[in-house]
């Protein structure tokens, strides 16, 4: 399974079995108060607007090492697409 996170033009994809494996990106799903059926699904846009949920995104991004503002992360063999330009349409791309 293969998901998008979309908060404040902020993309990031994992596996959804490294969010389950994975405490820091547990918590930040909680802070998202995001489900696992939540992770089913690749756009999350409704969430874009709300600063709560953007400074939760960036600290997923940091603790991943994934902000880097290049807009463009692989790992495992997938590309993570995303940009921190507010109302920009987020990316999404399967390596």
């Amino acid at each position: 399974m293969h998901t998008s996170l979309v908060v404040a033009g902020l993309t990031v994809t994992e596996p959804a079995a490294e969010i389950a494996a994975d405490p820091r990106l547990l918590s930040i799903c909680r802070q998202l108060q995001l489900s696992q059926r939540d992770w089913q699904f690749e756009s999350w846009a409704h969430l874009r607007d709300d600063l709560r949920m953007r400074d939760a995104a960036q600290s997923l991004l940091r603790m991943t090492g994934r902000l880097d503002r290049l807009g463009r992360y692989s790992h495992g063999g997938f590309d993570f697409w995303y940009t921190d330009r507010w109302n920009s349409r987020p990316e999404f791309c399967r390596g």
